[in-house]
């Protein structure tokens, strides 16, 4: 007979699921490691774990003893893991045994005088006949265990169709899977906010397999998802697409590290059948409207799918720049029909009148002097303001409308004042300021 100084009410938290992991993970590590196949089996009552031609002796009982520390490739790592899955398994109720080749354990929680307390007892029995291999046999419902293996993915058969394969572990597609997280085939956690299941090779857990570091999932999880769109792209990158737009947890963390060129381009194919060949990804409503305004389709999206994009989609800022000095032919006023010049001196002279305040404030030159008139190359575009410069550009046919070429020349020239870019409150308010003025000039 052996005391084992475990106190009965040790890892208070753990029932029946942790009582089979323990057994299984040292089932399934001792196959991976030497080769000694697992079996499990149910039985008229009685779950059978066994190895055949494997070994164990009674150093096994003691407490950190291990041949897998520092294991990444196993799952068991802190050598208590039988102890604790006798305690456990007694513990709440089940029959166990333990069946060495030469002898049987039975373990049992009694009073033990020595501690006052109750603890952890397991009594030796040799055997008549040697054994082949090690078996632990658990007596328990068989609903018991019919739930407890799904959470076992080397004793449940996953359908191909819902898996992704990656050398990280396996994406699991399936709605069942949703939010589980298992590590080398054995369940962890559940994340509700995650859009799949994972099976990971490797991942830091504490002694209660749980995660020690969300940060290291999530980016494992995006690393696991990177390669995924790669290996099997009509599977995962419609899937992965919507993710990123929809800022799923899943790829929280593919804003940092690289992006590998084939997964940024799956990822652009998407975005352009969704929004066009000419749609341009941006943060914000501002960056939307300021290329809305240069004739561009600004689509806002998250922060991690325009770090994903980036590398194929050009910038908000290449495509404002590029469309913005883009021009077809630049006019003189001598090109200009007298209409059309009488229509700019007028607009010209009613912006130059109310804005001579300011202009002498920031000391900005007539408007006359910075400005060009143009054809734009992209025919929506009205008129453009380099705010470092001044100088303003607008389209000659908005000289056939005078309210037309006076909104837009007040827009460019409150671009020239406030030195702000669309949408920005200095900028709107130099807007209003410049009408107000008009107004009550006319008053």
């Amino acid at each position: 007979m052996f005391v084992l100084p475990i106190k009965s009410t040790y890892v208070p938290s753990w029932g029946t699921f942790e009582c089979l992991r323990e057994v299984l993970q040292n089932a399934k590590d001792e196959e991976d490691e030497h080769g000694h196949k697992m079996g499990v089996k149910y039985d008229r009552g009685w779950l059978r774990v066994s190895n055949h031609g494997a070994t164990i002796t009674r150093k096994a009982l003691l407490i950190g003893e291990t041949s897998k520390a520092h294991r990444g490739d196993l799952r068991g790592q802190f050598g208590e893991g039988l102890d604790l899955a006798l305690l456990v398994g007694v513990r709440g109720g089940y029959e166990m045994r333990v069946y060495t080749r030469t002898e049987v354990w039975t373990p049992t929680i009694e009073h033990v005088e020595k501690f006052d307390a109750e603890v952890l007892v397991v009594r030796t029995r040799a055997l008549k006949v040697e054994t082949s291999g090690v078996e632990v046999r658990i007596k328990m419902p068989l609903e018991d265990w019919l739930e407890a293996r799904k959470l076992f993915r080397f004793l449940v058969d996953d359908e191909d169709e819902f898996l992704v394969k990656v050398r990280k572990g396996t994406i699991m597609l399936h709605p069942d899977r949703k939010g589980h997280v298992y590590v080398k085939g054995i369940y962890c956690t559940t994340i509700p906010d995650l859009a799949y299941g994972y099976d990971l090779n490797d991942v830091k857990l504490d002694r209660d397999r749980r995660m020690v570091d969300i940060w290291d999932l999530r980016w494992e999880l995006a690393e696991m998802l990177r390669e995924g769109v790669q290996v099997e792209p009509d599977k995962l990158a419609p899937q992965v697409y919507r993710m990123l737009r929809s800022k799923a947890e899943d790829v929280q963390s593919m804003k940092y590290g690289t992006t590998p060129d084939e997964f940024a381009e799956k990822m652009a194919e998407h975005f352009r059948a969704e929004h066009g060949a000419d749609a341009v990804p941006v943060e914000g409503m501002a960056e939307s409207q300021r290329l809305d305004h240069v004739g561009a389709k600004g689509v806002v999206v998250s922060d991690t799918l325009k770090k994903v994009l980036e590398k194929k989609v050009r910038s908000a800022q290449e495509v404002h720049q590029e469309l913005a000095t883009a021009v077809d032919r630049e006019w003189s006023w001598h090109d200009l029909e007298d209409e059309e010049q009488a229509t700019l001196s007028e607009m010209v002279t009613l912006v130059h009148e109310a804005t001579t305040e300011w202009r002498g404030m920031y000391d900005v030159p007539m408007l006359l002097d910075r400005l060009v008139v143009v054809d734009f190359k992209k025919e929506t575009m009205l008129g453009t303001c380099d705010r470092k410069t001044g100088q303003v550009k607008i389209t000659r046919r908005l000289l056939v409308s005078p309210e037309d070429a006076l909104t837009t020349l007040v827009h460019e020239e409150a671009h020239a004042l406030s030195a702000a870019s669309d949408g920005a409150k200095q900028h709107i308010a130099m807007i209003e300021a410049i009408w107000s003025r008009l107004y009550f000039s006319k008053s």
